[in-house]
């Protein structure tokens, strides 16, 4: 990715620094106000910018130290539309990996998957 490209940034409803960070000299930088840059690469899983999401939630699936994570993925019948979901399955991490530059409610999945939980255990006590 060019280094001027600043998307996700952009993109991002929640993006806020703090005063002490914040340097009135943003445009006078390449990269805008940082304190240090990073680049990662994952080796065994290929991303959109290195893979590294992608292979830290497969380890985690794969060792069993998660059942489940949230993957943000497109939609089959449209792809501009963000859909987050809750899942077991490295194929799916694999399937969702890459950046989507739109906002997509991650935490409503969780909360789907809670009340479909609590509807299941009050059906259990119920019979």
């Amino acid at each position: 990715m060019p280094p001027e490209c600043n998307l996700c940034y952009v993109a991002c409803p929640r993006t806020y620094l703090s005063q002490e960070v914040l340097n009135r000299d943003l445009d006078q930088e390449a990269l805008g106000n940082y304190m240090k840059i990073v680049s990662v690469r994952a080796t065994r899983a290929k991303g959109q910018d290195g893979g590294v999401v992608t292979a830290l939630l497969n380890y985690l699936l794969d060792e069993n130290i998660t059942q489940q994570t949230i993957v943000v993925d497109k939609r089959d019948d449209n792809p501009w539309k963000p859909e987050a979901i809750l899942t077991s399955q490295v194929e799916d991490v694999i399937k969702a990996a890459g950046t989507k530059y739109s906002a997509c409610p991650v935490f409503k999945v969780l909360k789907d998957n809670t009340e479909k939980n609590s509807e299941k255990e009050s059906a259990k006590e119920v019979s």
